[in-house]
């Protein structure tokens, strides 16, 4: 083949612009896409088994009859979230553009990846700890008035608290690199 036909095939397979396609640009962010998937499932899993266990736990407020909604103590994570992002964006961003001399100190993959492997540790640890605990109260020293032993723990659903904070820490770092890759790898109109 000549250089002018070569160059016109090459042409036709970028298009009339000479840009890439839009499905080649999708096909580059599918690592993206893969780890927002292993990423998220546990996230979701996590979010919908604490209503599960708020229902399962004393979810009374101190003596009174007052009893808090299940569904309402997924506010521990939204609050985590909002204080940790300009934490990160003003501390931990800078200072490890410090440590290692790059802009944005690490790439956004190690910052997925950080945010994988922690909130893995998050959810086995804390989780299962908490699980575990709210598990062993349950059939020990059930609620009174319960007729099933284990259905309702005794154990202060507010125990929950700190698996909801630590995810609402470790969903974020993910979130906000896979943020930066969308707006540095989107096409400027």
């Amino acid at each position: 083949m000549e250089n002018n036909e070569r160059d016109s095939l090459e042409k036709n397979k970028r298009g009339s612009t000479g840009e890439e396609p839009i499905i080649y640009r999708g096909w580059k962010a599918m690592p993206f896409v893969i780890a927002a998937l292993v990423f998220h499932i546990p996230i979701v899993q996590q979010q919908t088994f604490v209503v599960f266990q708020a229902i399962q736990s004393n979810r009374r407020l101190g003596k009174t009859s007052f009893q808090i909604p299940a569904a309402s103590y997924t506010v521990f994570l939204m609050l985590a979230m909002s204080i940790w992002i300009p934490i990160y964006d003003r501390l931990l961003v800078p200072f490890l553009q410090w440590l290692t001399g790059k802009e944005g100190g690490i790439t956004l993959l190690q910052r997925i990846g950080i945010g994988i492997f922690l909130s893995v540790i998050a959810m086995l640890v804390v989780s299962g700890f908490v699980e575990g605990h709210r598990r062993t109260i349950g059939l020990t020293k059930p609620i009174p008035g319960i007729q099933t032993r284990g259905d309702i723990s005794s154990m202060s659903s507010f125990w929950l608290a700190p698996q909801l904070t630590l995810t609402g820490l470790l969903k974020r770092s993910p979130q906000l690199a896979k943020s930066s890759y969308t707006a540095s790898n989107s096409r400027k109109t």
